[in-house]
């Protein structure tokens, strides 16, 4: 089974129904094209394993994780690829003239949305005359559809207030004070909303520890169904009107030294935009950004250093798409932890049943702990807010080869190579990536009298020559 075939199948699944196509000379409808998709799928894992799979033990699937998530690097058999880009071919000629109609109805969106979208979308590694011709899947909603919405919670005001989409967001209404330390944003990510139980915490223990104005943007009206791929496309949308409402906000006197944005998954490169309409802020912390649609190389379409003055990412989920990776693997910022490696975590493990376990079983097994990892990079920097005086997330220099995260987490550690996961990374000098331990449970940090006493020795010579530089 090929992630050519898969993409293909998904891909078919997601069209309008009531499509006729033309598949060598015989029209068939959307229903009998996914049947004869699904049936040569079938037919091929059959015959790539040699033998049903119904006569396939329960136990084999289990022993044989990787191997059924299969090579995304193996080349694909000769007559199976001319299938494909043939069959492609048919189904993307007749796509193609939906372009223009599907979406006929629908207003236009600000350029600062809809003419950044990039030409070519790419989010199943496929070839590029492919992911061209997918590119009408990510058009982007109207703004009444993705209806952004802001919920303001201060020390005075910690009942969340919306603030409206009037004239001036009815800031004068609220407690807002552009005045107070910081001016922190959090943007939650895909099939998720500003209801969600750690946005809540995340807002009641940065208020905790500093006199913020603390914004919880909601877009799950262009966020929160199924469609992935228009999710995609509305972060561009999210992220213009974020933009108008901190642009509000400077002209009552905020400045983009004090703005913090946080966003989790998909909210992460929500904040990339922001940043980027605004020509920089002071901050911002990467929780595991999304990797699907965002493994290009190029900074213009995801979260990289040039969009704040720092930017910390917390890498929980980062592998690649074929083990169902929801995160970015590769470094995009100033720091970026790697806890317990940054690929999955601790914990997030269940025990399945080697007796009942459907091949649907298994892959639903997989998506939930990809799912339970990827929501630990926000839960990470919560604690490390709630125990900034308990306990630190220390990081270890690493060069992201597995075989040496041992060997980096028992180096000494100074101010060169050593930093802090979470609220504090900003406070500490050493940029690069790090690898982080953390325990299976809450609290996840692990008390670590050696390191932190060597960085505080290390710290305190470190403040001394730079006072000796600065008196002289």
């Amino acid at each position: 089974m090929t992630a050519l075939a898969l993409t293909l199948l998904t891909f078919l699944a997601a069209l309008p129904d009531g499509l006729q196509f033309e598949i060598a000379g015989v029209e068939v409808g959307k229903g009998r094209l996914l049947m004869k998709v699904y049936s040569g799928l079938t037919n091929g894992l059959r015959q790539s394993r040699q033998m049903p799979i119904a006569s396939q033990s329960p136990e084999h699937l289990v022993n044989k994780e990787e191997d059924f998530a299969g090579d995304a690097n193996a080349p694909l058999d000769g007559k199976e690829t001319a299938m494909w880009h043939s069959l492609l071919d048919e189904v993307l000629e007749d796509v193609d003239q939906l372009d223009d109609t599907i979406f006929e109805d629908e207003e236009e969106v600000e350029l600062t949305t809809r003419g950044e979208i990039p030409e070519t979308v790419d989010c199943y590694g496929l070839p590029e005359p492919i992911s061209k011709a997918l590119r009408f899947l990510f058009r982007t909603s109207r703004k009444e559809t993705v209806n952004t919405r802001y919920f303001l919670s201060t020390r005075k005001q910690r009942e969340r207030v919306e603030l409206k989409h009037d004239t001036d967001f009815s800031l004068n209404e609220t407690d807002f004070d552009p005045r107070r330390i910081k001016t922190v944003f959090i943007v939650h990510g895909f099939m998720s909303n500003s209801e969600m139980q750690w946005v809540k915490n995340l807002s009641d223990v940065m208020l905790d520890a500093v006199d913020a104005n603390v914004i919880a943007v909601d877009w799950s009206g262009g966020g929160g169904n199924w469609m992935y791929w228009r999710a995609v496309a509305n972060t561009r949308v999210t992220g213009a009107e974020v933009t108008k409402l901190i642009t509000n906000m400077m002209e009552a006197g905020l400045k983009s030294r004090s703005i913090h944005l946080i966003g989790h998954s998909l909210g992460a490169h929500i904040c990339s935009y922001i940043a980027s309409h605004l020509g920089g802020v002071a901050r911002i912390t990467g929780l595991d950004p999304a990797q699907p649609c965002f493994q290009a190389d190029s900074p213009d379409i995801r979260l990289d250093p040039s969009d704040a003055e720092f930017i910390d990412v917390i890498h929980t989920n980062g592998r690649g798409l074929v083990k169902v990776g929801l995160g970015l693997p590769e470094p995009i910022g100033h720091v970026d932890f790697y806890p317990n490696g940054g690929a999955k975590q601790p914990g997030c493990s269940k025990k399945r049943n080697k007796l009942l376990l459907p091949i649907i079983g298994f892959i639903k097994s997989r998506i939930e702990k990809s799912i339970c990892s990827h929501g630990r990079s926000y839960m990470f920097f919560i604690e490390s807010i709630k125990m900034v005086d308990k306990c630190s997330f220390w990081g270890h220099r690493w060069d992201r080869n597995e075989s040496n995260a041992n060997a980096a987490v028992q180096a000494p550690c100074n101010a060169a190579n050593c930093t802090e996961m979470g609220i504090e990374a900003d406070i500490f000098p050493a940029r690069g990536s790090f690898y982080v331990a953390t325990k299976d449970k809450t609290p996840y940090c692990i008390q670590d009298p050696r390191t932190d006493n060597e960085m505080v020795t290390s710290l305190s010579e470190l403040y001394r020559r730079e006072s000796r530089i600065h008196r002289n």
